[in-house]
């Protein structure tokens, strides 16, 4: 999600495009989409990941949202990078199956170096533009940061359901692999206070809705 969040904004901001933070944030994730239908036999990194089977759709979304696309296909695509960089994908599916990539994943500390480090930098710019602020402020709009919240935990619980892994053992396990568990719940946390001022801002609306009501009546 940070790494999704860097690239959809930066070129965002070069095309002058406003891409709000919690699509920023829930685009990247779509390739993990698979996921949810693991209870059907989906297999998770095959289709989805896939440039063949995106390239379609990529083009489709260009021909008839033009440059506002842009971004939201760069959050996109980071997704393959960072599936390519960390473990192996079959971009030339159905034409081709074989899985491609460095395998950097496969040393904790890389993998741990790319998680902090997106989430720092995502951080500064989350800043620089005014995110961070905007998302802790009690507003409406903020409730929308459930919805990169409830995919981040579903997905997370529903990969370790499938593979029986215990998220407390194996997430910290050594510390690499803490610091990478650290930055998702750092992550988890930051949303679920957006949401809950987004909530807050709704139930306060609300409620002095109600009263002014009450007074004119």
């Amino acid at each position: 999600m940070a790494w999704s969040y860097i690239f959809c904004k930066s070129t965002g901001r070069s095309l002058n495009i406003n891409v709000p933070m919690y699509l920023a944030l829930l685009i990247g994730t779509i390739p993990d989409f698979d996921i949810y239908f693991f209870f059907a036999g989906s297999y998770h990194g095959a289709y989805t990941h896939s440039i063949l089977t995106w390239s379609p759709i990529f083009i489709t979304l260009l021909f008839i949202f033009r440059k506002i696309a842009i971004p939201y296909l760069i959050g996109i695509s980071v997704h393959f990078l960072g599936d390519f960089l960390t473990n192996e994908i079959p971009f030339l599916l159905p034409i081709i199956g074989t899985d491609f990539g460095l395998l950097l994943g496969n040393n904790a500390y890389y993998a741990a170096l790319l998680e902090i480090g997106a989430l720092v930098v995502a951080t500064f710019i989350a800043y620089s533009n005014g995110d961070l602020r905007s998302s802790m402020q009690v507003l409406p709009k903020n409730m929308l940061s459930f919805i990169p919240l409830i995919v981040l935990v579903s997905l997370t619980l529903l990969f370790a359901s499938e593979f029986n892994i215990n998220l407390i053992q194996h997430g910290f396990q050594g510390l690499s692999i803490s610091l990478i568990s650290i930055s998702h719940i750092i992550l988890a946390l930051f949303l679920t206070l957006s949401a809950f001022c987004g909530l807050y801002a709704m139930i306060s609306t609300k409620f002095l809705i109600k009263n002014r009501k009450g007074l004119i009546a």
